[in-house]
């Protein structure tokens, strides 16, 4: 057998599988496309779906694969899935949080291994699934999305980003989905509803 080894390289990678994953489950959870514009697959153990349109998942499978250096370097401090009504207005944030400055490989307790993070991502897909089901934004079906990124400091994201202030909104509803902080990282998701901070 071979023993799993932890380096911030392979973590890294297996963050921005899981975020390329969790951004197609979550348009598809949230009806931001026609259902059978997905098709069901397993990961992490559990059902999720993917977009089979390939300007679609081109585009995820892009811009997620070009968060890997900045990732790396722990320049990134969120990596948003933001959905906008036909007003143009954001009504909600699926916010992951994420901070690999802890990350140290001599740490990682040797019993730690990839189906112990696969379970752990099994949890963030399940919390999106409820926090989905519960609550639907207003303007229903008629949403688009972006994905956007707050870094830690300034960046060139090269073609696939276009630099913007980080959207604010005034006391916005924060509901926390899940957290994880094993193995020298922090990774968390959280939802914010933006839609009664903008209405009042």
């Amino acid at each position: 057998t071979h023993e799993f080894v932890w380096t911030q390289s392979v973590l890294v990678d297996l963050l921005l599988e899981f975020l390329e994953v969790a951004t197609h489950h979550l348009l598809y959870v949230k009806a931001i496309y026609p259902k059978e514009s997905f098709t069901r697959r397993r990961k992490y153990g559990a059902p999720v779906q993917m977009s089979r349109v390939p300007p679609v998942s081109d585009y995820v499978y892009d811009v997620i694969k070009s968060l890997k250096e900045p990732l790396c370097q722990n320049m990134i401090k969120h990596v948003v899935i933001l959905l906008i009504n036909a007003q143009n207005i954001g009504v909600e944030r699926f916010v992951f949080e994420v901070d690999l400055s802890q990350f140290e490989q001599q740490r990682i307790p040797r019993r730690y291994s990839l189906q112990d993070l696969e379970r752990e991502f099994q949890a963030f897909i399940l919390k999106l699934n409820m926090s989905s089901e519960e609550h639907v934004p207003p303007g229903g079906n008629g949403l688009t999305w972006q994905i956007v990124v707050e870094t830690r400091e300034c960046i060139d994201g090269g073609e696939n980003w276009v630099k913007c202030e980080w959207p604010k909104a005034d006391e916005p509803t924060i509901v926390p989905l899940k957290s994880l902080s094993l193995i020298g990282i922090k990774f968390q998701l959280y939802r914010e509803d933006l839609s009664q901070a903008y209405l009042e």
